[in-house]
C-alpha cells in the first residue's frame, strides 16, 4: 500500500505542468488567470477548440508545489477547475 498514495506535485502525470512565479501564484489563488499565463496556454486552447474536448493543465510553483488545475475549453477559454491552498 506504500505506493497507493501520490503526492500532489506527482498527481496527474498526463497533464502538462506550467510553472508560475509568485505574482501569478497569488492571482491564481484569488481566482484570476494572469494574462501572461493565458498567453502561454494558447496551444492548449487551440487544441481544445480543434478536438472539442477540454485540455487540462496543472499549475505548479517554482518550488514544485501543485497550485491549481486549469482547463482550456472550446469556445470558453481558460477556466480554473481547482485551487490547492499551500499551508
Amino acid at each position: 500500500f506504500g505506493s497507493a498514495l501520490v503526492s500532489l506535485p506527482q498527481a496527474l502525470p498526463n497533464c502538462r505542468p506550467v510553472i508560475v512565479d509568485d505574482r501569478e501564484s497569488r492571482l491564481i489563488g484569488n481566482g484570476q488567470i494572469p494574462r501572461g499565463l493565458a498567453g502561454r496556454l494558447i496551444p492548449e486552447q487551440k487544441q481544445a477548440f480543434e478536438s472539442g474536448k477540454p485540455e487540462f493543465v496543472k499549475v505548479v510553483s517554482g518550488t514544485g508545489e501543485l497550485l491549481a488545475i486549469l482547463s482550456a475549453e472550446a469556445g470558453q477559454g481558460l477556466k480554473i477547475r481547482r485551487v490547492f491552498r499551500l499551508q
